[in-house]
């Protein structure tokens, strides 16, 4: 696994046993390491729950905070379809369980917060970036997928932009 995708996680840092004891720590260790093992596959899943998270509104929900669209679009499935909870409920349950919840993990033991701590803001270049590699994880880095414009989109990106990262993409899937 690319130890690259664990940058994106708040939880998920590769371990093989979950060290948490509180249970919606150990549920979103989990939801990140599931994440983890969808990115280094082609997984029509995946694309089933992008499209359903963008079709529900979410495509432009809190884009520069560093978490990939595939991952809050997995976290929505999860709230909606195995929690059983209506799609407005998301917002909510992402920013004050998921994103609030970091100060109770063990490698960060303070508020990790753009105010306290401005090196984790994450620039426009480095959000563009974050999608035009989550196009790619779609697309199992494959340009000539025919879904690759409708799939560009959902991310607001264009194919040229995504074709700019390919190569970068698939160095990193190596």
């Amino acid at each position: 696994m690319n130890k690259v995708l664990f940058d994106y996680c708040r939880y998920y840092k590769g371990e093989k046993e979950c060290p948490f004891k509180k249970q919606n720590d150990r549920m979103f260790w989990d939801y990140e390491r599931i994440w983890c093992n969808m990115q280094t596959t082609h997984n029509t899943l995946m694309n089933d729950m992008l499209r359903d998270y963008n079709l529900s509104g979410f495509a432009e929900f809190e884009p520069y905070d560093g978490t990939p669209v595939s991952l809050k679009a997995l976290l929505f499935n999860r709230l909606t379809n195995y929690m059983e909870m209506p799609s407005d409920r998301f917002e909510s349950f992402y920013k004050d369980l998921y994103i609030s919840r970091q100060e109770t993990l063990m490698e960060y033991p303070e508020e990790l917060t753009e105010k306290m701590h401005s090196e984790f803001k994450v620039s426009k270049e480095t959000e563009m970036k974050h999608r035009a590699m989550s196009v790619w994880t779609v697309c199992g880095n494959n340009s000539e997928d025919p879904d690759l414009e409708m799939i560009c989109e959902s991310y607001g990106i264009t194919k040229e932009f995504a074709l700019k990262w390919l190569q970068y993409c698939k160095d990193l899937s190596k």
